[in-house]
């Protein structure tokens, strides 16, 4: 598996990579840290060799000062990814860590480089440096999760974490994205005892859906008049899947939007993170503000992991 790690020296990078222990990553991972300088390119010396002397004296300045902190921040963000790289390398011996850094829009950056390297998953703090960012969709982290062409995982510090084994909530409806995550869930390498609570969430669009699931080789089609019936039933088949693969599953279907269920239902039950895939049955959910998956990855208070197919 190869993990974009983006990385900015704020402790909410920092908690980010911590919250790597929890993601049932594999032992032979490929991770790239990568931290973005967010200045613009230096002007060419052959521009400001272009410039005349005299009135320009002014201009000669400014863009040296411009340069400098350039420069400055540059050097910076080699730095930092390399700090973060030995941060990664010593919490996961067995991964094949490296480091990157590059000048550019971070969302930008990272976006295009998980595509090029051909990523899996960018891995990512819930904002930068700036506390306010986390206040406006165009946080860097809303921005990858919009734009990335691999799945992304906001992770968070959770603050008085329980004790226990680790707790993995599921949002499952009846969309292609949905059965993206349970098979990404099913095939990390969790640890032993590891609980998942598979919630769905009956709204409007989920109750009008046609209810038919695919049915054992040679049977015919399982077609339900009852809504909950056959949500249910998808629920035995996802939480069958994941009792395969050694994990305590728990279900449970509410009435409700499910910007609103999954969050309650997370901080109730204390989940260390949520999965859920990154189109709903809408089949256009990562292009909407008011996404279930945008919405979650803004304001759960753990860690959101958005499952990408394409």
């Amino acid at each position: 598996m190869k993990v974009l790690i983006g990385h900015d020296g704020s402790s909410f990078a920092d908690a980010a990579i911590d919250d790597l222990q929890r993601a049932g990553l594999p032992a032979d991972t490929n991770a790239l840290v990568m931290a973005v300088a967010d200045v613009w390119p230096a002007i060419p010396p052959i521009y400001r060799d272009a410039m005349t002397p005299g009135p320009s004296d002014m201009s000669f300045a400014v863009t040296d000062a411009a340069r400098q902190m350039t420069q400055a921040a540059q050097s910076e963000a080699v730095e930092l990814a390399r700090a973060a790289r030995d941060r990664v390398a010593a919490m996961f011996p067995s991964w094949t860590v490296e480091s990157e850094a590059v000048s550019d829009s971070p969302a930008s950056a990272l976006t295009e480089r998980a595509e090029q390297w051909g990523a899996d998953l960018i891995a990512i703090g819930s904002h930068g440096r700036g506390a306010m960012a986390r206040l406006f969709f165009g946080s860097i982290s809303q921005k990858v999760l919009r734009y990335a062409h691999c799945s992304v995982r906001i992770g968070r510090h959770i603050p008085d974490r329980l004790p226990g084994p680790l707790r993995i909530m599921l949002g499952l409806d009846t969309s292609e994205g949905a059965a993206a995550a349970l098979a990404a869930v099913a095939a990390r390498a969790w640890p032993a005892a590891t609980e998942v609570r598979l919630v769905t969430a009956m709204d409007v669009r989920l109750a009008t859906a046609i209810p038919i699931l695919e049915a054992p080789m040679g049977e015919p089609a399982y077609v339900s008049t009852d809504e909950s019936g056959w949500l249910r039933d998808a629920q035995h088949r996802a939480a069958d899947e994941l009792r395969h693969a050694g994990l305590n599953v728990t279900t449970a279907l509410q009435d409700g939007d499910p910007k609103h269920v999954l969050l309650a239902e997370a901080e109730a039950w204390h989940a260390d993170s949520i999965f859920l895939g990154a189109k709903g049955i809408s089949r256009i959910e990562r292009f909407l503000l008011g996404s279930v998956s945008g919405s979650l990855a803004a304001r759960a208070h753990c860690s959101v992991e958005v499952i990408r197919f394409e």
